[in-house]
């Protein structure tokens, strides 16, 4: 008889629960597989995760290795512990049984999911857990809407220009003299270039600790709470913990006066957005399309660790791609700038693509059936010939004559003067290096770039 194996999966979410509940669901779960008779080979935990959504790395860990099949079993405390949203439990039930594993609660009873019974048990049990959660949603988004009527601070990343103190915000005299002088600056009519080098704002470190840059003077400018407007919950972004994109809040509170000190006077502020507006709604330049390329997203600096981005240079009508940092534009030749090149947008991607194709000869090779796998000289080696295909036979009456192959397909010189030389290419010397790699999976250099193999983030 096969041996019965199970992981045990335990959770806790909010501030009031500690590693003494996972301790506890663990003891639970411990017992119920001694009393069973079902060895416990693996454990899973998220702590302070919430149970309205299935991001979670050990959950996520846990299908995986569920997928392999290295258990049959999942013990759960309660269904709670596995998911409080009914949408995400039962797809997370749907998927265990295609995989052949029993999902166990030591506490609740749970059957095959396409019994009626077992299901609408299941389903008031999540149901209620579902509930709840709503319920606190409901409670919390209501105290957060007082707490914000009357101005305070609610979280997140306070401005520049202000600090906050018993969850009041108050003006910070040094930070708040170069905002003012931002909005003079660009309410008189200059360019972001003009102000980023007049006030050296490359040299100021903003509130997430990076330098500041040309969007940071975007956002600064577009902020109202400088002119003394306090909003809160103006967007959503995310539902129960799922990001649904930006959407306009029916729950927005404003404050016009009085709840923040101003940094800027009013009169100020709406010239600056007038101005704003204006460049934004300019038709003098066609939008430009935007465009996909190869390896966006995918390479990362070896210096600093930023993405690299795409920029195409337009030079007398010709287009020309390049690959450059994200932390050398914008802030280039500054102290606290990226000093790696851009890199030809032709010779990278023709580099990734034959480290891909490599590894794609390497994984046929590999997983090819051993009965399948060519023999050490072929047949020449087996003192066979291989005997030629059958030609079809032509009708001098209906087909046309046969025409002779085409030299490049051949391979031969038109005039028998032996094989066409293969053409050269720009990137011959880049091939040639990643064709005689030891190992094409390990991590691969590229200038100031890095790219790394199958099974690991770029």
């Amino acid at each position: 008889m096969k041996e019965k194996t199970a992981a045990a999966y335990a959770r806790y979410s909010t501030d009031n629960q500690t590693e003494n509940s996972i301790e506890y669901q663990m003891h639970e779960i411990t017992g119920y597989c001694l009393k069973n008779h079902i060895k416990l080979t693996h454990q899973f935990v998220d702590e302070g995760c919430s149970g309205t959504n299935t991001d979670r790395a050990s959950f996520q860990r846990m299908i995986e290795a569920a997928r392999r099949g290295e258990f049959s079993n999942i013990i759960i405390y309660d269904i709670s512990r596995g998911s409080r949203d009914v949408a995400d439990w039962f797809s997370f039930r749907r998927l265990m049984r295609e995989l052949h594993v029993n999902v166990i609660s030591c506490h609740q009873q749970l059957g095959d999911p396409l019994d009626p019974d077992a299901f609408l048990r299941e389903f008031i049990s999540v149901g209620l857990g579902q509930h709840m959660v709503l319920e606190t949603r409901q409670k919390s988004l209501d105290g957060m809407d007082a707490a914000a009527r009357k101005g305070l601070f609610l979280g997140g990343v306070t401005p520049f220009g202000f600090g906050v103190k018993d969850q009041r915000y108050f003006i910070v005299p040094s930070e708040a003299a170069i905002v003012r002088e931002v909005f003079r600056l660009y309410a008189d009519g200059y360019s972001y270039d003009y102000i980023m080098e007049k006030l050296d704002l490359s040299h100021v470190i903003g509130r997430h600790g990076a330098p500041m840059s040309r969007n940071s003077l975007y956002y600064m400018l577009k902020n109202a709470r400088y002119a003394g407007i306090y909003t809160w919950n103006a967007h959503t972004y995310q539902v129960m913990r799922k990001y649904v994109g930006r959407q306009d809040n029916p729950r927005k509170t404003s404050i016009p006066s009085g709840a923040i000190p101003p940094i800027v006077d009013m009169d100020t502020f709406l010239r600056v957005q007038e101005r704003m507006k204006k460049n934004k709604n300019r038709t003098s330049r066609p939008p430009i399309k935007k465009r996909v390329f190869l390896l966006s997203g995918l390479i990362r600096c070896a210096r600093c660790g930023c993405n690299y981005f795409a920029h195409v240079s337009r030079v007398h009508g010709r287009e020309y791609l390049y690959y450059c940092c994200g932390n050398r534009y914008g802030i280039r030749r500054k102290r606290y700038g990226c000093k790696s090149d851009p890199i030809r947008g032709e010779a990278l991607e023709a580099f990734v693509i034959d480290a891909v194709k490599q590894c794609r000869h390497l994984d046929r090779r590999e997983h090819r059936p051993r009965g399948q796998r060519p023999r050490a000289g072929g047949d020449a080696a087996q003192g066979r010939r291989k005997s030629p295909e059958p030609q079809p036979r032509r009708n001098p009456a209906h087909d046309p004559p046969a025409r002779p192959p085409h030299h490049r397909e051949r391979g031969r010189h038109p005039h028998g003067h032996g094989r066409i030389p293969a053409p050269r290419c720009r990137t011959k010397a880049l091939s040639e290096e990643s064709r005689h790699a030891k190992n094409p999976r390990k991590s691969r250099t590229f200038g100031s770039c890095v790219f790394r193999g199958r099974g690991s983030k770029t």
